[in-house]
């Protein structure tokens, strides 16, 4: 079943805050339609931010061509929550922590293909 122009804003409005539970009861639609459409959209569900996966990941702009990969300046427009990340360095024996992002919607994205 094709999916129309409401159906998909509804979509794009409730899936990043709250994934498939929070659209299944509006779209009425099964998981794998759900997941698919929003895989073609490129949404990303705010759940897994706790990974540290980011939108940056499938980008063909990840290389330089926006802010955030050449400077690390946040895009402007994009929609985007903080995390801490944390890593060791063997040879030394300590921990270097930094700020970075998860991305879940940035106006610059192109999907790599």
């Amino acid at each position: 079943m094709r999916w129309s122009q409401k159906e998909i804003e509804l979509l794009k409005q409730h899936y990043p805050s709250g994934g498939y539970k929070a659209v299944k009861p509006i779209l009425n639609r099964c998981y794998s339609s759900i997941a698919k459409k929003a895989d073609e959209l490129n949404l990303v569900t705010r759940g897994r931010q706790r990974k540290k996966e980011t939108l940056c990941w499938k980008c063909a702009n990840c290389y330089g061509d926006c802010s955030w990969s050449e400077d690390f300046i946040p895009v402007d427009g994009w929609d985007a929550a903080p995390f801490v990340h944390k890593y060791y360095i063997a040879q030394n024996g300590s921990y270097v922590t930094y700020t970075s992002y998860s991305v879940f919607a940035c106006p610059l994205f192109k999907r790599d293909t």
